[in-house]
């Protein structure tokens, strides 16, 4: 009768062990699955505020190459050499970052995204 017990016992303890464990891995899936939609979030939000801020920057530059470039025509009295030199120095811009783009430009980006998704 005494073995009977202590398997029963046994059994119950088992019982409850088991039952513990599945609400351990429950709630610790449950917590995962917040965690992953919290850093989704955080980034889809992040996104669309550098996208939004990108397009500002677009037209911000636009309209600044615009009057630059009606500014140098006017200095130079053509009608269409400031737009020339507006694209010249863009050109200008373009080759120096293709210069510096793997030692210095792709650091800095792959150190940001780095530090960003290690938050």
């Amino acid at each position: 009768m005494e073995v009977i017990k202590d398997t029963e016992v046994l059994k119950d303890r088992l019982e409850d062990i088991t039952e513990n464990l599945t609400d351990i891995i429950d709630t610790y899936y449950h917590l995962t699955v917040l965690k992953v939609a919290d850093r989704a979030a955080t980034t889809l939000s992040i996104f669309f505020l550098y996208l939004v801020l990108m397009a500002i920057a677009l037209f911000v530059v636009l309209f600044a190459s615009i009057g630059l470039a009606v500014y140098f025509n006017r200095v130079l009295h053509t009608d269409m050499e400031g737009y020339f030199v507006v694209a010249g120095m863009y050109t200008l811009i373009g080759l120096v970052l293709m210069i510096f783009r793997k030692t210095t430009i792709f650091g800095i980006v792959r150190n940001v995204l780095i530090r960003k998704l290690y938050e």
